[in-house]
């Protein structure tokens, strides 16, 4: 299984983290043995939370190929599942050999990701669409250091992300330029922005002026209610995490890249 090194980074950690998670329930590992025991012709990991049904790895030998391992393997993952089409996902690169195996379990691609795991490459993801749930938002330091603080527990926004973003990394915008921390988001609310001003204004650490000149001439407006704060040992700028040629967004981008998430993750204060 170690030549998935270079498909999937920190592969390594992600295994001995599947090892832990196997006297659980959440994780299983499947095997295909010789008779004796002594070999392992073929391997399927699996993954079942509240959040999603996986099968995060299926590799078989290749002197045991075409002997219906695979096959096997992939019913053994679809009982314990009590999923008939749980999430799969395939690198570019093995997506031939994969679609004509999965064909005859009725395994159909849903999403094409780019740079998901390594840049300018596509993952595949069969039968569940990938949900987007990292994003970098601008915003001004005024109100991003707020954020930092506590003082700020609602960030207002004209117009806002998909609904399955669970983090957002905070850009404090010019003059600070810097990546400084992240919050998870506890939901998000959409209404007229009067309702929005009487409901949280005391949360949105922004004067009533303010508020009603950002919402100007707009019927509705969003109320992103923050759950929890991490801010960074220290500022990260965009150029750091991102490289020299991304665009720092106006408003927000989506983090796909796990790269670029392990990095922003290992910023956080330890002290939190």
């Amino acid at each position: 299984m170690y030549d998935l090194k270079c498909d999937y980074p920190f592969f390594e950690e992600w295994l001995e983290h599947v090892f832990v998670m196997s006297y659980t329930k959440e994780r299983s590992i499947i095997t295909c043995e010789s008779d004796d025991g002594l070999e392992i012709y073929g391997v399927c990991i699996i993954k079942k939370n509240e959040q999603e049904n996986k099968i995060c790895t299926l590799r078989v030998a290749k002197e045991m190929q075409r002997r219906g391992i695979g096959t096997r393997l992939i019913g053994t993952a679809i009982t314990l599942l009590h999923d008939e089409l749980p999430l799969i996902t395939v690198p570019e690169k093995h997506l031939k050999p994969f679609v004509k195996f999965l064909s005859p379990f009725n395994f159909k691609v849903i999403s094409k990701v780019e740079s998901v795991y390594n840049e300018g490459s596509y993952e595949y993801y069969f039968n569940k669409p990938y949900l987007r749930e990292n994003v970098l938002m601008s915003i001004k330091p005024e109100f991003a250091n707020q954020i930092m603080k506590g003082t700020k527990s609602v960030e207002f926004r004209k117009t806002c992300f998909g609904e399955h973003v669970k983090r957002v990394y905070i850009y404090s915008s010019s003059p600070e330029k810097k990546i400084i921390g992240y919050f998870s988001v506890g939901k998000v609310e959409q209404m007229d922005p009067q309702k929005l001003w009487d409901k949280y204004h005391v949360k949105g650490g922004i004067s009533k002026s303010k508020f009603f000149n950002y919402f100007k001439a707009k019927k509705k407006g969003n109320a992103i209610v923050i759950n929890e704060v991490y801010p960074y040992r220290y500022g990260l700028s965009i150029q750091d995490v991102f490289g020299t040629d991304y665009k720092v967004p106006q408003n927000y981008r989506y983090i796909d890249n796990v790269k670029i998430l392990h990095k922003l993750n290992l910023l956080v204060d330890s002290d939190k």
